[in-house]
C-alpha cells in the first residue's frame, strides 16, 4: 500500500507475544517478527516503526531482559523504537513486586522507548457510569507513570484496552442496558479524548470495530460496526452513522490497531 501510493498511508506496530511457554515458539515469533518488520521497511521505508513486547502477565524475569537486551540492539540497528505492552502497570510498581536479581524499575525502563499499558474496564466501571470511570483511570494512571517517568524521564506511556460497550453482554446483570449503550459509549470517548488531548496522552482504540463473533464484551466494545448483514467489511461510526471513510483519523489523538 505504501509503495503504491509513494507515501505513509499506514505505519505498523510489530508486536511480539512473550507469554508463550513453549522457548522455541517464542524464539521462532521474536525472529520472524524482526524479519518481516526488516522486510516491510526495505518495501518502503518507516512502514513498522516500533517493535512492541506483549508481557500479558506482567512477569519480569531474568529471560526477559535478555530479551529486552537484545531487542534493543536490533531496534538500534534498524531505527525502530522499542517498547512493551503490560497487562497490570499498578502491579509493576509496587514495592512487593518480585524483580528477579539486580533488576529495579529503572534498569527496566531504560531498555525501552515507551509503555503501553492495560486500562482494562469492569461491571463496576459501568455501573458508576462514564465520569467516575475515567477519573478512576486518571487516578491509576498518574501513579504508575509518574513512577515510570521517575526512572526515566523520556519514557512515554500510553493507554490501551479501554472498552465502553455499546448494548448489554452476555452474563451481565439485567439491568446493564441501563448503562452499557451508546449513549453511554459516545459519552465515554468523548471524556477520554478530551482527557487525552488535555494531559497528551496517546489512547490507543484497541477495539476499533465491533467483533460480534468474539463472547461477551468484546462483541460490542467496537466505534464502528458493520454496515449490514450482507458479510461485506463496510463499516459505519455507531454513534453517528458516519461511514469509516469520512473519519478524519488524522485529527485524532486516538490510534487505532
Amino acid at each position: 500500500m505504501n509503495r503504491a501510493a509513494n507515501r505513509l498511508l499506514l505505519k505498523v506496530s510489530q508486536g511480539i507475544d512473550l507469554e508463550n511457554s513453549d522457548v522455541r515458539v517464542r524464539t521462532t515469533e521474536i525472529e520472524n517478527a524482526f524479519t518481516s518488520t526488516k522486510i516491510a521497511n526495505e518495501i518502503y521505508p518507516g512502514t513498522v516503526s516500533s517493535v512492541v513486547y506483549c508481557l500479558y502477565g506482567s512477569n519480569i524475569t531474568v529471560e526477559v531482559m535478555k530479551v529486552f537486551d537484545d531487542g534493543r540492539l536490533k531496534t538500534n540497528k534498524l531505527g525502530l523504537k522499542l517498547g512493551t505492552m503490560i497487562t497490570d502497570c499498578q502491579h509493576i510498581i509496587t514495592s512487593d513486586f518480585r524483580w528477579h536479581d539486580n533488576a529495579s524499575i529503572t534498569t527496566f525502563i531504560k531498555h525501552l522507548d515507551f509503555l503501553i499499558c492495560d486500562e482494562i474496564t469492569t461491571p463496576n466501571d459501568w455501573l458508576y457510569g462514564p465520569t467516575s470511570s475515567v477519573k478512576g483511570m486518571d487516578r491509576r494512571f498518574r501513579k504508575y507513570s509518574d513512577a515510570f517517568r521517575h526512572a526515566l524521564a523520556s519514557v512515554s506511556v500510553s493507554i490501551s484496552r479501554l472498552q465502553w460497550p455499546s448494548k448489554a453482554v452476555e452474563n451481565e446483570p439485567d439491568d446493564s442496558s441501563k448503562f452499557l449503550n451508546i449513549e453511554n459509549m459516545y459519552k465515554y470517548w468523548t471524556i477520554i479524548g478530551k482527557w487525552a488531548s488535555k494531559n497528551r496522552v496517546e489512547v490507543i482504540l484497541h477495539d476499533a470495530f465491533d467483533q460480534p463473533w468474539r463472547p461477551k464484551r468484546y462483541s460490542h466494545s467496537g466505534w464502528w460496526k458493520f454496515a449490514g448483514d450482507d458479510n461485506i467489511h463496510t463499516y459505519v461510526e455507531k454513534a453517528l452513522g458516519m461511514p469509516f471513510s469520512k473519519i478524519k483519523v488524522s485529527d485524532l489523538i486516538i490510534r487505532i490497531i
